[in-house]
């Protein structure tokens, strides 16, 4: 699948989830990149285990919201005291939000697991805009570095392993830390001379011109402006998204204008496939509608919250089987 496509995947999803707290709708998002995420990994591919995860940041944000945030109707005990912040009820209201913020970021990181694991890094760098090439270089060897690390410290691990070395406290991490520590540099100077025997940083960069700059602090200025009129004013959200929209457009302007001739070889171009568009407008139509219906009062049920009082949450079918539409990348891989 092209890897716009994929962005477009995993921004959605992550938007959708971040912008409703129903479980029901978080739970399904999250069995939904928890599949696709293990349709694309290889064997080879380790990646972060979700479960995991699961296991410690909901019942983290459950605890932390619940002595934090005094608020709700059914009191479970109250702390004693005048400590600031955490004295006070806690309440079954507070320890359900925060649970349900727990899972939101699950389903955030299973997004963003599954973007990493089908998306090469060099392939984040062919995506970034031509004036900022060495940023885009530097995120894909950052992204790249970590697996790497961690793959040396197994091997590392192993070896001290078969010689009889066993972890039982700080100190006997010494030996496997020095031998990462000198791999890891060894590599960064190999990647290092690789980088000038390829002529990277030979050309003179094209300063940025007066144009793009203005068009860059213009679409900046709009798109915080469209932000705090969504936050602050009433009625105000069509306002907001329209200055919103309207900064991307300059700040895409900008970067379209600051690349100039800036050089750019592509080895190997994605072809675009008819069902490629399908599923992007098919992804699009999704997060379009399920983002706006709020704001419409078609959905009442993505504006779930638990307070003052805990209610179950509704589930509406037919949004449901719109989310279903992230099962997309299952049938471009058939």
């Amino acid at each position: 699948m092209p890897t716009l496509l994929w962005f477009l995947w995993s921004f959605g999803l992550m938007a959708i989830a971040l912008s409703t707290r129903n479980p029901l709708y978080l739970v399904l998002l999250l069995l939904v990149a928890c599949i696709v995420r293990e349709a694309v990994r290889t064997p080879s591919q380790r990646g972060i285990s979700i479960l995991r995860f699961a296991l410690i940041a909901i019942p983290l944000s459950a605890i932390f919201n619940a002595i934090s945030v005094h608020f709700g109707d059914t009191v479970l005990f109250v702390v004693p005291g005048d400590l600031p912040v955490f004295s006070g009820p806690v309440t079954l209201e507070a320890l359900a939000y925060g649970a349900i913020n727990g899972l939101m970021l699950t389903t955030v990181l299973a997004a963003f697991s599954t973007l990493s694991l089908a998306v090469a890094p060099r392939e984040w760098m062919r995506l970034a805009p031509r004036a900022y090439q060495s940023v885009g270089l530097t995120m894909s060897i950052a992204m790249g570095f970590a697996p790497q690390v961690m793959a040396r410290l197994r091997e590392v691990r192993d070896a001290q392993a078969i010689r009889g070395h066993r972890v039982r406290g700080l100190r006997d991490w010494l030996p496997l830390w020095m031998p990462l520590l000198t791999g890891s540099l060894e590599q960064s100077m190999q990647m290092s001379e690789a980088m000038v025997a390829r002529g990277y940083g030979a050309t003179h960069s094209q300063a940025t011109s007066a144009r793009a700059q203005g068009l860059l602090l213009a679409g900046l200025a709009l798109g915080l402006l469209g932000w705090v009129m969504q936050l602050l004013v009433v009625n105000g959200w069509w306002l907001g998204t329209g200055l919103l929209v309207a900064g991307g457009v300059l700040l895409f302007a900008a970067m379209r204008l600051s690349a100039g001739n800036a050089p750019h070889t592509a080895y190997r171009q994605q072809r675009w496939q008819a069902r490629d568009v399908v599923i992007a407008l098919m992804l699009t139509a999704t997060c379009t509608g399920v983002l706006i219906a709020p704001a419409l009062g078609i959905a009442p049920s993505l504006t779930y919250t638990p307070y003052p009082a805990l209610t179950a949450p509704s589930f509406d079918v037919w949004i449901g089987v719109a989310l279903l539409a992230f099962l997309a990348p299952l049938l471009r891989r058939g």
